[in-house]
């Protein structure tokens, strides 16, 4: 032991009588924990995601949403050098001219109103600038020396841009010219720049594109008369609005997105004279159009353009590229400078109550003339460039291209109807038999979506299940009808029916569908899982939910139970009388075709008389009955949701002459047909019924009732 004590201290361990070999064996150390050995390569593993990302940024991504426009030899003329921005330069190498020097605006003690836009060189930028400067200056009230426009032209002799100067001179607009590559992250740095610049922090900046005009509260009509939210002591409607909106405690607006589209959805030129309300009456979901086909795992993932935009903010707030958003600078700076900037707060109309509750919506005229080649542009700008969202641009241009160059304006995604000031009634029709079987509902609702659809007055979507089983419509002719396919559930093929499918509930689509067409009656066909499914919607959405009865199917299960003794004992029949009473009791109004069903619906399921009306010839056209169940206060969407006031008068009054129209066109369809009309006593006995019914009502504006 005396020599071992004396061996050499590299070879001993000090107080310890085992050699470093064995000391330091795997079999003697302590195994280090899942997360020890995780936290120990945790910058290895940050690094590399790091790479992984940067490499999918630069080279994987733009090559997966980059389209073949590009690469055509004739992509760009000689005039049209694109010159990229770059981190070190957002000018893109750009020229900035000043023709009336710097944009001075002074200091004041109060917040002001100040609006930034870009004018485009184009033959109908110049004429929606018109548009654009009588808008914000005559209707909205913002003076023209707040008011600052930069003028993008590709080369120095553009004749438009030219025209461009000459309007804004001519209507005193501060402005600068641009000349060179013009994208979305350019348009960001100058406009901060400027802003930041001349601008105080607590100023209010309204940013709007050329094509854009964002419909504050109490903007004047365009034959200049006030609205009801017009301010009656002369203060211009926009810096009212925003001195509300301040009171209120928010820093920032944000507006539903509403793109305006020509009838028939054409691509129409800009008329001087002519609103451009009345020019583009269509409002249209058109976000849907702006992602590619999912034909990779990238393009499924893509996500679609905002559909809302920052209309207005405090020029201390940093405003996306796009202006859809705030950037998350501005959250950053409001955490680390502990109070000192304010942080980003929307303005909610509802939330608050008093004046301004109407939703703010944004009116974009976009869909016009001339806009494939410049979409068109566009994108090989951007994908030259590497900018992601070229792809946007490059799906519509796409979209367009497969239509004919017009908007599809019968394509149910878009949910398409028209809006003020021609505004109609909108109708939802959700049944689960539509233009794909044959038989007496799909008749009926047939000929009653035709109907609304020539109506001047009226707006109709149609909901209806899709069968993988059918590859083309059964019944012809209803392509102006606009229609939407939802989920089907092969439920009927377990009873030995593969003709049918069953609507599978609504889902997040179809939910967002009904929510952008905001209809003001949902007309459900069929007690299954999707007219379940959209009675529940109408019902949180505050719409009035219409049922009309088509078929007696419990006679049809006693029928069919009859040969079977254990079936029949099961009392099936009543399972769906319960089934029934559930699904009409949920219903606002019940249209059945005579009085006798309307006595079987109040004795054996349940349902209020009142809530019953009769429809003389055709089945399922009472819906134009206005609600006599609904409250008067009813939910109307744009974005952020407004209780508005829905008196109709004499709603009885109302209803008959809708009924008259209808059965004049049921009456013509049989006359074209050959059909003869029922026997006189017939029709003498159900106007009878109906204007005893009417008379025995009690509510104003109710339908007609027993």
């Amino acid at each position: 032991m005396r020599r071992v004590a004396s061996a050499p201290s590299g070879n001993l361990r000090s107080g310890s009588l085992l050699p470093l070999q064995r000391r330091d064996s795997p079999r003697m150390k302590a195994t280090p924990s899942r997360w020890a050995r995780l936290s120990r390569q945790a910058p290895r593993l940050c690094g590399f995601l790091i790479v992984l990302l940067v490499i999918a940024r630069t080279f994987v991504l733009p090559q997966a949403v980059r389209s073949e426009r590009s690469e055509h030899p004739d992509a760009f003329h000689n005039a049209d050098k694109v010159s990229c921005p770059r981190w070190y330069d957002q000018s893109s190498g750009a020229t900035i001219k000043l023709p009336r020097g710097d944009w001075k605006v002074g200091k004041h003690h109060r917040p002001r109103v100040f609006l930034y836009s870009v004018f485009g060189s184009s033959l109908e930028s110049t004429r929606l600038a018109k548009h654009f400067l009588d808008f914000y200056v005559r209707r909205a009230g913002i003076a023209p020396e707040r008011i600052h426009v930069t003028v993008h032209a590709s080369h120095e002799h553009d004749e438009h841009a030219q025209t461009l100067q000459n309007l804004l001179d001519k209507n005193r607009v501060h402005y600068d010219l641009w000349i060179g590559t013009f994208t979305s992250e350019t348009k960001a740095w100058h406009r901060d720049k400027l802003t930041q610049k001349t601008l105080d922090k607590d100023d209010w900046l309204i940013v709007a594109d050329v094509d854009e005009l964002h419909q504050f509260p109490g903007v004047r009509a365009h034959d200049g008369s006030a609205t009801i939210d017009t301010p009656s002591d002369g203060t211009a409607p926009v810096d009212a609005f925003l001195a509300h909106v301040a009171e209120r405690g928010a820093n920032y607006v944000l507006a539903a997105w509403e793109d305006r589209v020509a009838e028939g959805g054409h691509l129409n030129h800009i008329q001087d004279k002519v609103p451009l309300e009345r020019q583009f009456p269509l409002r249209c979901r058109m976000t849907e159009w702006t992602t590619p086909e999912k034909t990779s795992l990238i393009t499924s993932f893509l996500p679609k353009a905002e559909d809302h935009k920052v209309i207005a903010s405090r020029n201390y707030l940093k405003v996306h590229r796009s202006a859809h958003k705030i950037r998350w600078a501005s959250y950053w700076e409001a955490i680390f400078t502990f109070g000192r900037v304010s942080w980003p707060t929307v303005y909610v109309p509802r939330s608050h109550g008093g004046p301004f509750t109407a939703p703010v919506k944004s009116q974009h005229y976009k869909w016009i003339a001339g806009l494939v080649p410049y979409l068109d542009r566009r994108v090989r700008v951007y994908e030259k460039c590497g900018l992601l969202w070229s792809y946007e641009s490059a799906a519509v241009v796409d979209r367009l291209e497969s239509y004919g160059g017009r908007v599809c304006v019968t394509c149910g995604e878009l949910a398409c109807a028209h809006a003020s000031p021609v505004e109609r009634r909108r109708v939802a029709i959700v049944t689960s038999v539509w233009d794909e079987h044959i038989d007496g509902v799909s008749i009926t609702m047939n000929r009653v979506a035709t109907y609304l659809e020539q109506s001047p007055v009226e707006d109709v979507l149609v909901l209806t299940p899709h069968d993988p089983q059918v590859p083309e419509p059964a019944v012809k002719g209803l392509d102006r009808i606009p229609k939407f396919s939802t989920g089907s559930i092969p439920v009927f093929a377990l009873i030995g029916r593969n003709d049918y499918v069953m609507g599978a509930p609504l889902a997040k689509a179809s939910s967002d569908v009904l929510t952008s067409y905001d209809p003001d009656v949902v007309h459900l066909v069929s007690p299954d899982i999707l007219g379940f499914s959209a009675q529940r919607w109408a019902r949180d959405n505050g719409v009035c939910a219409v049922c009309t009865y088509h078929t007696q199917i419990d006679r049809y299960v006693r029928f069919y139970t009859a040969k079977h003794s254990l079936l029949d004992k099961l009392r099936p029949r009543i399972a769906v009388q319960k089934l029934f009473s559930t699904f009409y009791g949920g219903c606002d109004v019940v249209a059945v075709p005579n009085s006798a069903i309307a006595d079987k619906l109040v004795l054996k399921m349940g349902i209020p008389r009142a809530k019953i009306g009769l429809f003389p010839y055709c089945r399922g056209v009472l819906f134009l009955l206005p609600c006599a169940a609904m409250p008067s206060t009813r939910r109307r969407r744009g974005g952020v949701g407004v209780l508005d006031r829905d008196d109709r008068g004499d709603g009885v009054r109302w209803a008959l002459h809708h009924l008259d129209a209808i059965d004049a066109a049921v009456r013509r369809e049989r006359r074209d047909s050959n059909t003869k009309p029922p026997p006189r006593h017939r029709r003498d006995a159900i106007n009878h019924t109906g204007a005893a019914s009417t008379r025995r009502s009690t509510t104003p504006g109710s339908a007609r009732r027993h």
